[in-house]
């Protein structure tokens, strides 16, 4: 084990070494140094006598030899702890930047001359522990001064290195010292060299004498481990110092695993020590160089892996009559005196058991618990407790040892070997997912992905899980293409039934534990009901019969009937079985030139061999995949002989069979599962069940072969009977009569059921009657999860002599842990006693049932479709990751593996935390509340994140350039069927930040959100509580690093109200965040009930409370359709929308009682505040509440003032409130007398008859500015008195001024005056800005206002109890207008450079105000706005004044109020001239938005269907309605007017134009435009979603009476689509 590279530096009489059988090196000798016991005896005495005498001084010598070379490693180990300490790496790292780079001259010379004083090798030992050779050459030394030297650690370990070598196999053995020190004659030299001095002994002095004699070999060996651990750890950081010919720069770290061999060879049946010694090596990983990382991982492979695996194998591998190693060793437990010999004749025979157990009488372990589990032998966490931690130390590295060809092969052969040896090495790997870094944790999925594929699946939205395997990494590492095995995932598509599912209501919430997922079929987007098609790793979809038809899985064979005529064709539907790991070749039956593949047929086929049909309902033959003929695989290989491929054509025998023929092969393969009337009772449910199951199945296929031509039936007497018997030949057939019978059976409750089924029911609700245990996958569950248990109650033990421990006790009421390794025959027996399985054949069916879902896994990998069991016995099974229900410590593994997978910026990991989740933890009511609220809290964190893990993706891999993580390459297209939700990649794309997100929401749509259903169907005021508190913790961690929480730390009562601000109106922004994700249903009124009480706390205080989030949840956009899942069916629509109405939450609380409708006044008030907009219809309802419930005069004065607010908000369409206002003044005008009389509660009647008087004013169209003035409202009267000389003084502090103090607060003060009063300014800004001023004036003007937008962007500007934003509106509009307004050119050219250097972040800002001021504006106002910003954007086209959201919601808002005022006659006499007005509103919006569109600005699918909308509806179509899809909806409109006279709505066939005219392309959908199932997307110009409007309006005109300008447009918009629009294209050419 020495190694060439490292100078020897052991004692002269040593020649050389060789090897034992046991692996140990020992020395030999040569010449006159041989031992004298070797020597042949010369002497004349007695043979006897001499040998005897020979031998003992031979004794002598060896035992001397030992003990001297346990001092000498004594020696060596306290030198090495007072070796130099080396540096920390912050240290060494300050070093290397301040060291010269590259050999000076001097450390050339010193490595020259250090090879030539080899010659002298040992001289460095004799002369002490702290020689370096300064004596030979102290000019080398100079520029090392003060540098680190590993040459003390060096030779010290060579020391070890050799002593071991030597002597290394009895050197740690107890005793040998202590005989050595207590025997005279041992310690008295009698060899001829007595009288020199001792050799070692001279180089130790008398302390390094005294600790050596108070050593003992065990501390002796735990500090060399020990202190070799603290050198992998520091000094092998470093290379050696003088590098010499037999000394590499790595000397030091191969002499360090030459230590660790040598150790680990000599304590090979000590566990405890190589697991010591493994974990002092795992630093390795880090310290060496990653070239020597292969000869780390040879050394933890072959003399650590494999020794410490076979043992812990053999320890727990259950066998018949084994001894249980997992049995518990307590202490203080009681030792049997009374030993009883096993049994050998069957105990059980006599007892009353419905089925006949496959284990034998007396075995005691049929299984092995996981090492994790408690009370386990100490030697068990000593033989796996390094797994985990060095697959961690692997997976780390894998990158960089891929970049070397024998690293590569090592971890591959490192890896397979755990795999190999152990069972369970799965768990360890699931350990890593869940504790190690993002790096490791993708390799650790890449290797579950690859070795247990059926149980962890695959990925089919994200980036594919390259297969682990050396042959595949090696392919990559050569940039060549991979084998075919080794490519994408391809599915496995069982046999499976569904049932209808409905979303659910406030009133039905019908839980869905019989489903791991919507049953919605990726091709044609229906739902599945019946028999359907599943993947068993990844759960897609697919109808099993018109819908399954793609290259892979459908074959169409012609043949030629027997009474000749026209071919026929008959259609192969099969999915192929996929090999156990992923990379291996599938199992391949090669015969005369056939390949077999086994297949799962999706009809009853005939064998062409046999021509009997093929029974079963998966793997039920083979396929060839050269002349596509299928068989029995029985039939395969006792054919005799077996023609060769395509030597026999496919003829009408292949599809023909009597019925007779048919019905006795039926009654030969299901003899033991058809039970009469009388045998049913005697059966269990689940029996009858798995029966049910499997013949239904069976109908399912023998109707699909009738269908598809794949089974034609003949009678034997066609003749004799009726035409209609003729058609329908399978009535009288066995196989309906049966499902028919044991349907019946199983809706009935006279079945006898297990206690699982039993529990399973009082947990979960009663089962379905349409659906068989073999497809209730939390039945199946279930049933693999009491299989993990050991048979407590086994009444095969019954009657044995048994001793039970007399321990401590603390071990009695404790569950059984789950095994985690079984033998076959346990989960059979364990079908029998818990599940109530008796029957062999569906005992058998089921475990097979098992493996194909990968809920039970074969040791040997075998393919269930090739199952043996004639020796149950010694299959040995295992259960690859943990259920949610298990009773085991794995699940918490489980679970912190699906929360790091979520946490994951890579989306392939994020869905593989997804598919663990959906797989393993899907909701039940077996499941603890903890379990649920634990795994909630994941997924919803995981959904609200998705804004800041945005912006980290931006920042670590947008912005350098590197490919999104776990996005799928452009132009990679995924294995059929491609899920809906998949759009078509765009052309140029490089995965950006937008393929990101895209990719996460079909990802969170396909398997985050049927989670959540099921969730909320399971315990709807646990699935609230948990949204609520999670939205509370989101809030936290958005606030922890802002400045309301520094505020918050401060403590103050100020400070500490606006961090509860703020807290809630985070907390509310998340709420709006799941509502527009779909996911809250019918828990929105307790989310919005409980954050309405929070704010109702905060707006007692005397400053109103303003909460900027208010606005969203309740605009008009529908939150539960803002990204509608595929759970969500169009029908239902009206349904969510219902849902997720605040409104209604507000009404339904203030009808209970009077301290309801006090609370919920309290909540509209702070909603006014808000700048929420209530509807009439609410503010009506609360009237009348307080009317029906005679509330107080204090009651309706809450009422009222909430009535100005609302009113104060939006007056516009309001008229109807006079009414009110009327009737509650005239029901409490008595109070109101009677207070005035009394001159009681006056302040109270003052603030009513104010509001009143106010919204009265409002209502009638009064001013704002005339109500401040009038004093109705309570403002504040110093700025309304004293405003003109306030802003004068704000406007002064904006000029030139070197004061930061100023500076700091000039922006508050300025808009607290513009909040309270905003006409001073107003009138300011109007006499300086007129051309009438000098330019000069207007110039600083003009510069005071930039200034003022500059501050606009001010971080964390806050005025308290007020929304500012609308506010500086005014002063945005005055400055920018100066670009077209102001007649001098020094001012507008002034205006435009300045205009010029403001960031985006600053249009942000002030995008943010426009957008605010339209949602409080008045008609006028919106109007003047909106025409501003016609005239601003051409100016500045790149900046997107108001955002497609507001622009869209504005756009329906007024629309759908028109269609109100046409209605309505009584709003003519309030609103003159309003359709006009609102016309023109409109009509300004939309030119505005088309220029947007025309320059560029790509806008979101929904918004610009609602331009279009509106755009049809201005031009003068007179249909107009939106058609909405599952997820894309469309614009219809015919029966076209007159086009309108109105000048703004002409201008938009201008804007038409232009839009039509842009270049812009972008990714579009041909569904928006006509009705089309399919949703996916195109490439084509933004413009041409409107090219229907311009075809339409073409077709449609009368150009005699259309005005010229519009018809120029027209024309000139047609030819620009004709040249520049691509009709071929599916967007326009579907239409």
């Amino acid at each position: 084990m020495t190694s060439p590279y490292i100078r020897r530096t052991r004692p002269e009489a040593i020649s050389g070494a060789y090897s034992f059988s046991d692996g140990a090196t020992r020395p030999t000798y040569s010449g006159n140094q041989e031992p004298e016991r070797w020597r042949k005896s010369t002497d004349h005495e007695s043979p006897m006598n001499d040998t005897v005498i020979q031998a003992h001084k031979a004794q002598q010598a060896e035992e001397k030899t030992r003990v001297e070379l346990g001092k000498l490693v004594s020696v060596a180990l306290k030198r090495l702890r007072g070796r130099q300490v080396p540096p920390s790496p912050f240290e060494a790292a300050q070093h290397s930047r301040t060291r010269r780079e590259g050999l000076s001259l001097p450390a050339t010379a010193s490595a020259v001359r250090g090879a030539v004083r080899i010659a002298g090798g040992g001289s460095e030992w004799q002369r002490g522990a702290g020689y370096t050779g300064e004596d030979i050459d102290e000019e080398d030394d100079d520029g090392d001064e003060g540098r680190f030297s590993t040459e003390e650690t060096f030779n010290n370990l060579t020391t070890i290195r050799d002593s071991l070598l030597m002597h290394g196999e009895t050197l740690f053995v107890t005793g040998v010292g202590a005989n050595l020190r207590s025997n005279p004659r041992v310690t008295r030299s009698s060899s001829p060299t007595s009288g020199k001095k001792d050799k070692v002994s001279s180089m130790m002095g008398k302390e390094d004498r005294n600790e050596v004699d108070n050593s003992s070999p065990a501390s002796l060996l735990n500090e060399l481990i020990s202190i070799l651990g603290e050198i992998v750890t520091e000094d092998c950081r470093y290379k050696v110092t003088r590098i010499r010919l037999k000394c590499p720069p790595y000397a030091l770290q191969g002499v360090v695993l030459e230590v660790s061999s040598i150790l680990a060879r000599l304590h090979r049946k000590r566990p405890e020590i190589l697991s010591k010694l493994g974990f002092a090596m795992l630093p390795a990983f880090s310290t060496f160089p990653f070239t020597l990382h292969e000869r780390i991982l040879r050394f933890f492979e072959e003399d650590i892996i494999k020794v410490m695996l076979y043992e812990y194998s053999q320890a727990r591998k259950p066998q018949a009559g084994a001894v249980n190693f997992d049995v518990p060793l307590t202490r203080g437990s009681a030792v049997p005196e009374i030993q009883v010999e096993r049994a050998l004749e069957d105990s059980s025979k006599g007892k009353d058991l419905p089925f006949e157990p496959w284990s034998k009488a007396g075995d005691a372990n049929s299984g092995a618990t996981a090492w994790t589990a408690p009370r386990q032998n100490l030697v068990i966490y000593h033989l796996a407790s390094l797994i985990a931690p060095l697959l961690t130390c692997m997976f780390e590295n894998y990158i960089s040892m891929s970049r070397d060809i024998g690293s590569l092969h090592r971890f591959h052969s490192t890896l397979s070997t755990i795999v190999r040896l152990k069972e369970d090495a799965y768990a360890d790997i699931v350990d890593v997912v869940a504790f190690a870094s993002s790096t490791s944790r993708l390799a650790a999925v890449q290797a579950l992905a690859s070795f247990w594929p059926r149980s962890f699946g695959h990925l089919i939205f994200s980036r594919p899980l390259p297969v682990m395997s050396y042959p595949n990494q090696l392919f990559e590492s050569k940039e060549a293409t991979p084998p075919k095995v080794a490519g994408r995932p391809i599915h496995e598509f069982l046999l499976w039934r569904f049932i209808d599912q409905t979303l659910p209501t406030r009133n039905n919430t019908t839980p869905r534990g019989s489903l791991l997922h919507s049953a919605t079929c990726l091709v044609c987007t229906k739902q599945i009901v019946g028999l359907g098609l599943m993947c068993a790793c990844c759960n897609s979809t697919v109808h099993p019969r018109s819908c399954y038809d793609h290259e892979g899985g459908t074959n169409r064979l012609k043949y030629v009937p027997r009474d000749g005529g026209s071919e026929k064709i008959t259609t192969v539907r099969y999915s192929r079985c996929q090999p156990s790991r992923r990379g291996a070749e599938p199992a391949v039956i090669r015969l005369e030139r056939h390949h077999f593949e086994t297949v799962h047929l999706f009809a009853i086929h005939l064998c062409f061999l046999c021509k009997l049909p093929m029974w079963g309902c998966y793997s039920q033959g083979v396929r060839c995949s050269s002349c596509l003929h299928v068989a029995h695989t029985a039939c395969v290989h006792s054919a005799n002989p077996l023609s060769r491929c395509r030597s026999t054509p496919f003829t009408w025998k292949d599809v023909t069979i009597s019925w007779d023929l048919l019905q006795k092969s039926w009654i030969d393969a299901y003899r033991s599962i058809m039970w009469q009337e009388t045998e049913l009772f005697q059966q269990s449910y689940e029996d009858v069940s798995i029966a049910y199951g499997i013949l239904w199945m069976e109908l399912e296929l023998f109707n699909a072969a009738l269908t598809s031509g794949a089974l034609v039936i003949e009678r034997a007497t066609p003749q004799s009977m009726n035409p209609r018997a003729r058609d329908r030949p399978m009535n009288n057939f066995e196989l309906h009569y049966f499902v028919a019978l044991y349907k019946t059976q199983l809706t009935g409750s006279r079945l006898n059921k297990s206690h699982s089924t039993i529990e399973y029911i009082e947990n979960c609700g009663p089962l379905s009657n349409d659906l068989s245990l073999v497809h209730d996958m939390s039945l199946l569950v279930l049933a693999v999860s009491a299989a993990k248990l050991p048979h407590t109650d086994n009444p095969i033990t019954e009657g044995f002599l048994s001793v039970e421990g007399q321990g401590d006790g603390d071990m009695e009421g404790e569950l059984n842990h789950p095994y985690e390794i079984v033998t076959l025959a346990h989960i059979r027996d364990a079908l029998g006693y818990d599940v109530g399985v008796a029957s062999d054949f569906a005992a058998k069916f089921l475990m097979s049932h098992f493996m194909r879902l990968g809920l039970v896994a074969r040791v040997d990998a075998i393919m269930e479709s090739t199952l043996d069991y004639s020796d149950p016995l010694k299959v040995i099974c295992v259960f690859p990751s943990a259920l949610a229900i298990d009773a085991s410590t794995s699940v918490e593994a489980l679970f912190a593996s699906i929360q790091a997978c979520l946490e994951d910026l890579d989306l392939s990991i994020n869905e593989f935390g997804l598919l663990l989740l959906v797989r393993r933890c899907w909701p039940s009511g077996m499941m603890t509340d903890y379990a649920l609220t634990r795994l909630t809290s994941m997924v919803l964190a995981w959904i609200l994140t998705e804004e800041h893990r945005m912006l980290d993706v931006v920042r670590d891999f947008v912005s350098v350039k590197i490919p999104m993580p776990g996005v799928r390459p452009v132009g990679e297209k995924p294995a059929w069927p491609e899920p809906i939700y998949n759009a078509a990649p765009r052309e140029g794309s490089t995965g950006g930040a937008a393929d990101y997100t895209t990719t996460r929401q079909k990802i969170a749509t396909r398997f985050a959100l049927p989670w959540l259903l099921q969730m909320h169907d399971l315990n709807r005021s646990l699935y609230a509580e948990c949204l609520y508190q999670q939205c509370l913790q989101a809030a936290e961690a958005a606030l922890f690093t802002s400045k309301a929480f520094i505020a918050h730390q401060d403590r103050s009562e100020e400070r500490q109200t606006d961090y509860d601000v703020e807290m809630a109106d985070e907390t509310l922004k998340y709420i709006v965040k799941l509502c527009q994700w779909g996911i809250v249903w019918t828990t929105f009124d307790d989310l919005f009930v409980n954050w309405l009480d929070t704010m109702s706390k905060l707006s007692r205080l005397e400053t109103p409370v303003i909460f900027k989030h208010l606005p969203r949840l309740f605009s008009n956009d529908d939150l539960s359709g803002g990204r509608r899942s595929f759970v969500d069916d169009t029908e239902n629509e009206d349904i969510a929308r219902y849902m997720v109405d605040p409104w209604r939450v507000v009404v339904d609380a203030a009808s209970d009682d009077m301290a309801g409708l006090e609370r919920c006044l309290q909540w509209v008030l702070v909603l006014a505040h808000s700048g929420v907009e209530i509807p009439n219809s609410t503010l009506m309802q609360l009237s009348a509440f307080a009317r029906d419930m005679n509330a107080s005069f204090f009651t309706h004065s809450i009422l009222v003032e909430a009535l100005l607010y609302a009113v104060w908000v939006k007056s516009y369409g309001r008229g109807e409130l006079l009414h009110l206002v009327y009737s509650i003044f005239g029901r409490q005008s008595s109070h109101i007398k009677q207070a005035i009389s009394n001159r009681q509660r006056l302040e109270i009647v003052n603030d009513f008859l104010r509001h009143s008087l106010a919204t009265c004013l409002l209502l009638y169209g009064c001013n704002r500015d005339t109500i401040r003035t009038l004093g109705l409202l309570k403002v504040d009267q110093f700025v309304l008195i004293n405003g003109h000389a306030l802003c004068k003084c704000a406007w002064h502090f904006y000029s030139q001024t070197d004061i930061l103090e100023l500076n700091a607060v000039r922006l508050k003060l300025l808009l607290r005056l513009l909040i309270v009063d905003v006409q001073p300014f107003s009138n300011l800004l109007a006499e300086t800005l007129h051309n009438d001023s000098p330019w000069e004036i207007r110039f600083e003007v003009t510069t005071r206002l930039f200034r003022v937008l500059l501050d606009i962007n001010t971080p964390g500007l806050v005025i308290r109890g007020h929304q500012w934003r609308p506010s500086v509106v005014p002063v945005i509009v005055a400055f920018f207008s100066q670009l077209w307004r102001d007649n001098r050119v020094e001012v507008r050219l002034a205006c435009d450079t300045l205009a010029k250097t403001l960031l985006p972040s600053h249009m942000d800002s002030m995008t943010l105000c426009f957008e605010e001021y339209l949602f409080k504006a008045t008609l006028a106002e919106r109007m003047a706005l909106s025409g501003f910003l016609t005239l601003l954007h051409p100016i500045l086209p790149s900046w997107q004044l108001i955002s497609w959201n507001i622009l869209a919601q504005i756009l329906r808002e007024h629309s759908s109020r028109h269609q109100a005022d046409v209605n309505e006659d009584t709003q003519d006499s309030f609103i003159p001239n309003a359709e006009s007005e609102t016309t023109t509103l409109q009509a300004s919006l939309v030119n505005l938005a088309l220029q947007m569109v025309a320059d560029g600005s790509v806008a979101n699918l929904h918004s610009l269907l609602q331009v279009k909308l509106s755009l049809v509806r201005l031009i003068g179509f007179q249909k107009c309605h939106e058609i909405k899809g599952r997820n894309i909806n469309r614009i219809e409109f015919e029966s076209l007017g007159l086009i309108s006279q109105n000048t703004v709505v002409q201008s938009c066939f201008q804007g038409l134009m232009r839009a039509l005219d842009t270049s812009v392309s972008c990714d579009l959908p041909p569904a928006c435009m006509v009705d089309k199932a399919d949703e996916g997307m195109v490439k084509g110009l933004l413009g041409s979603v409107l090219a229907d409007v311009l075809i339409k309006v073409v077709h449609q005109v009368d150009f005699s009476v259309t005005p010229y300008l519009v018809s120029r447009s027209l024309l000139t918009s047609l030819v620009i689509l004709l040249t520049k629009h691509d009709f071929s294209s599916l967007l326009l050419n579907s239409w």
